[in-house]
């Protein structure tokens, strides 16, 4: 019986030490880095508020003419203008606007979430 008990013990060992590693392995990962918030304030060209307004969070590669953006999350603005998005990857990040009237607005440059910082883009003024 004791044979038996000491040929289990090095698997358990084994078993616990993959475990851990994989742990530690799987915490570095860019994946898992911690995410971040962004938001802003819609308004028009008055400087009125653009209530539920739907805006667009798009991830964007490249530059130039070779710009890409593909859309990751949509909400609505709220009754002052105001949008959140929340649990934003780290990368880089444009907006785009489609208001009740339907007309698009894409408002604003490139930014980039790092790291779980938040990004406040303030008021964002449709042309």
């Amino acid at each position: 019986m004791h044979a038996k008990h000491r040929s289990i013990l090095p698997l358990q060992l084994s078993a616990c030490l993959l475990a851990g590693a994989l742990l530690l392995t799987g915490c570095s990962t860019y994946k898992d880095a911690p995410a971040g918030v962004v938001k802003g304030v819609v308004i028009d060209s008055n400087g009125d508020a653009v209530a539920q307004c739907s805006v667009s969070l798009m991830a964007t590669q490249g530059t130039g003419k070779d710009q890409r953006s593909t859309s990751v999350d949509s909400t609505d603005s709220d009754s002052s203008g105001a949008f959140t998005f929340e649990n934003v990857e780290s990368g880089k990040y444009s907006l785009g606007v489609v208001t009740s009237s339907g007309s698009a607005h894409f408002p604003g440059s490139v930014f980039t979430v790092r790291d779980g910082k938040g990004v406040d883009l303030g008021e964002l003024r449709l042309k």
